[in-house]
């Protein structure tokens, strides 16, 4: 019984990690094809954004915003504990 479990669950890890490599490199190649994703890659790179970026907040561009938006979140007075 301890055996039907234990392969039950590497059927299960198998199936997924099969799962994920066929959406990875399959379907997502195919969908980067399709005309409106291409014509939303060539703009991004017309515009020089960079996909890899993981954090908007490291962009020099944001600073400004960042300043305003911490400008605008300050806790009103009757807010703070005594």
């Amino acid at each position: 019984m301890m055996w039907a479990s234990t392969f039950h669950r590497w059927l299960t890890l198998s199936g997924i990690i099969a799962t994920m490599s066929v959406i990875w490199l399959i379907v997502l190649p195919a969908i980067a094809h399709w005309p409106t994703v291409e014509a939303t890659i060539a703009r991004h790179h017309q515009l020089g954004i960079d996909p890899s970026a993981k954090f908007y907040s490291e962009l020099d561009a944001t600073e400004p915003a960042y300043e305003s938006m911490q400008s605008h979140t300050s806790e009103p007075e009757w807010w703070r504990p005594f």
